[in-house]
């Protein structure tokens, strides 16, 4: 399982969430007008009460996990992703 420091370097490194996270971590150099609802706690990247997670095969975990069969149970990935 991934740890929380292999986690920060991984939002360094996704295309999508770099920016974000630069802008957050350097609150005086960045302008973070386009990101006002995210922010950083304990170097973990949430918009608002939720932690985003880079593009990695954890993701996949983490939707089964929280989101797959029984009663809590989705329409499908696709649809839980959208």
């Amino acid at each position: 399982m991934l740890g929380f420091d292999h986690l920060k370097e991984m939002y360094r490194e996704d295309p999508y969430l770099k920016e974000i996270y630069e802008a957050c971590e350097n609150l005086v150099r960045r302008d973070r007008s386009l990101w006002t609802e995210y922010m950083l706690q304990e170097g973990l990247l949430f918009k608002g009460s939720q932690l985003y997670t880079p593009r990695c095969s954890m993701i996949d975990n983490l939707l089964w996990e929280k989101h797959g069969g029984g009663i809590v149970g989705h329409f499908g990935k696709d649809k839980t992703y959208a």
